[in-house]
């Protein structure tokens, strides 16, 4: 979900930035402050944009709703950003095992959040 929200602000940033030149360097120096203004310095954290949703209960709940093994997991590779290998060695179970409950629960976050996120209008019908 942390990485929808990150793209989905990148892709709103780069879109924004293409605008037209200034003309003048009056104009110029309205547009830096306007931008300035503008900018949001939690915009570009995920975690700021969630809370500022009012989606981080609504996650936790959901990561709560997970069987341990995927939660675990999860938890380890995204939250502490652990690689595959070194969860495979703190869960000594197989690396590829690791991959499945990965990719497995990120689904289930992703089934279990995606009505949530259309009524909110994060994510379209």
């Amino acid at each position: 979900m942390l990485t929808i929200l990150f793209n989905n602000f990148r892709n709103g940033y780069r879109k924004s930035s293409r605008e037209q030149p200034a003309s003048s360097p009056e104009e110029f120096e309205r547009k830096v402050e306007n931008e300035s203004l503008r900018t949001d310095p939690a915009g570009s954290n995920p975690e700021a944009m969630l809370s500022a949703l009012g989606m981080e209960g609504e996650v936790e709940t959901a990561l709560a709703s997970l069987p341990g093994e995927f939660r675990d997991a999860i938890l380890l590779v995204d939250v502490e950003e652990l690689s595959y290998q070194e969860v495979s060695e703190v869960l000594n179970v197989p690396i590829g095992t690791i991959k499945s409950r990965v990719s497995r629960g990120r689904a289930l976050l992703r089934d279990t959040l995606a009505n949530f996120a259309k009524e909110r209008g994060i994510i379209r019908s």
